[in-house]
């Protein structure tokens, strides 16, 4: 992609100057500096400027300043006939209108992401309607806490375009309004734009558990109590544009699914899951990224959802359930002793699997599978006692492709697991809800409302 020109002006690195020229996009997160050096013989020296720069800031010759992170060199060139060395760096993000001295760091109180195509799912609007069908702005700002801990807050907010007050405005052919959703994380104090990046990925995976598409970032806004802007005798925190590679443009070629509010804002707040998953974090993320990358894969076969889904269940019971044999059988006596006398030796049979010196896949989905006897999993032609076996035996042919394996064992053709992959997508949103907060009840009617 052609990033657009911005202008040329003057960098000052480790107390020396150079020229720069700065490109960007608004939209599309690419951010390019070249730096410049006039040598007397036209080859530069490959360690005039480090290969990587934390942090950097330039002023463009308009005035326009502003400050680049986490750069990294992507070539050197040098022109013989001019003795221009130019040294090409990629920066993650740039900061608008901010320019630090070299030993400072930037840091921000608060950051605003403003999200694409939300507002419907969040179920909150900057307007109402009125009695005589009149459209109104809302007096109060649209603010949910969604997330409140001693380290950061998280906020739910919605934002747009004002209604027109003086007549002129009306004037128009076409008057439109916009509005977004944003999410806002507070610090008690400032701190570093990656902190904030951190905690915004954790809310951006639940929304798109909800959504059951990506999520797309149109705007990032910065404020820090360090650059202010004043009014007379008051003083507010100026709005710092950020710019970069979080910020992504959407396709609008691809239609978010029917059943995209299966699960609503109102249903994490009520659950507490935003909570539950902070907490959890750190043993639940790798479940949420194998989930969630089949979001982001274009043209994903059937066979590489299938790996994802059970390697996402396989890790949720390792990671939650146990993965210590000895505790795996106690697990497996107790489930027996709460269950009616007819199922206790198949509860066993099933559980165990072939679990002898280790606890198989087979004997992990077959356990997953049962879930307690809570919630009854359709797994349509194959029977429910079969189930664990021929998923296990169909994720070693397509892992090893041992025709062996397929002459021995039922395994499921691509076109079989376009069908069976819905029972494993069952199956792992319902031990996701139930990590997230859900109960037994929220939790079996949500899976049903998605997969019938």
């Amino acid at each position: 992609m052609q990033l657009p020109f911005r202008g040329s002006g003057v960098v000052n690195y480790s107390n020396k100057e150079y020229k720069c020229a700065l490109y960007y996009s608004d939209n599309g997160g690419g951010i390019v500096l070249k730096i410049m050096q006039l040598t007397e013989t036209g080859f530069g020296d490959f360690f005039e400027l480090p290969l990587e720069i934390k942090e950097l800031s330039a002023r463009l010759d308009t005035g326009y300043e502003f400050t680049l992170i986490d750069l990294i060199r992507e070539k050197t060139n040098d022109n013989l006939s001019t003795r221009v060395s130019e040294y090409t760096y990629y920066a993650k993000y740039l900061f608008s209108g901010v320019n630090k001295k070299f030993s400072e760091k930037s840091t921000f109180s608060k950051i605003d992401f403003e999200l694409e195509d939300i507002v419907e799912w969040g179920e909150d609007s900057i307007y109402y309607v009125g009695e005589n069908y009149e459209l109104i702005s809302k007096d109060e700002p649209v603010s949910r806490i969604i997330y409140s801990g001693d380290d950061y807050t998280i906020k739910y907010k919605v934002v747009g375009s004002y209604l027109p007050i003086v007549d002129h405005e009306l004037l128009k052919e076409k008057i439109e309004l916009l509005q977004h959703g944003l999410i806002e994380i507070n610090f008690p104090e400032e701190h570093e734009l990656n902190d904030f990046l951190e905690v915004f990925s954790k809310v951006k995976s639940l929304f798109e558990i909800a959504l059951l598409s990506k999520v797309h970032v149109n705007r990032i806004y910065g404020f820090s109590n360090k650059i202010l802007e004043y009014y007379g005798d008051k003083s507010v925190e100026r709005k710092i544009n950020i710019y970069g590679e979080i910020i992504t443009e959407k396709s609008y070629d691809s239609k978010r699914p029917v059943r995209f509010n299966w699960i609503t804002l109102s249903d994490f707040i009520e659950n507490k899951s935003f909570d539950a998953y902070i907490k959890k974090h750190d043993r639940l993320a790798p479940i949420i990224e194998l989930y969630i990358e089949l979001f982001y894969l274009q043209g994903k076969t059937n066979v590489r959802v299938f790996l994802n889904i059970v390697q996402a269940l396989e890790t949720y019971h390792s990671r939650f359930v146990t993965n210590d044999l000895k505790m795996y059988k106690s697990r497996i006596s107790s489930l027996v002793q709460k269950a009616p006398t007819l199922n206790a030796d198949y509860i066993k049979r099933n559980l165990m699997a072939n679990s002898k010196r280790f606890i198989t896949l087979e004997s992990r989905l077959a356990d997953l599978l049962y879930a307690e006897g809570n919630i009854y999993f359709d797994t349509g032609e194959i029977k429910h006692e079969d189930f664990p076996s021929v998923i296990a035996h169909t994720r070693n042919y397509y892992i090893h492709y041992d025709e062996k394996i397929k002459d021995k064992y039922k395994v499921f053709t691509s076109d079989e697991l376009k069908i069976y992959n819905s029972v494993l997508f069952e199956m792992l949103e319902y031990y996701i809800l139930y990590e997230l907060g859900f109960n037994i009840e929220s939790r079996g009617k949500l899976v049903t409302t998605r997969w019938g």
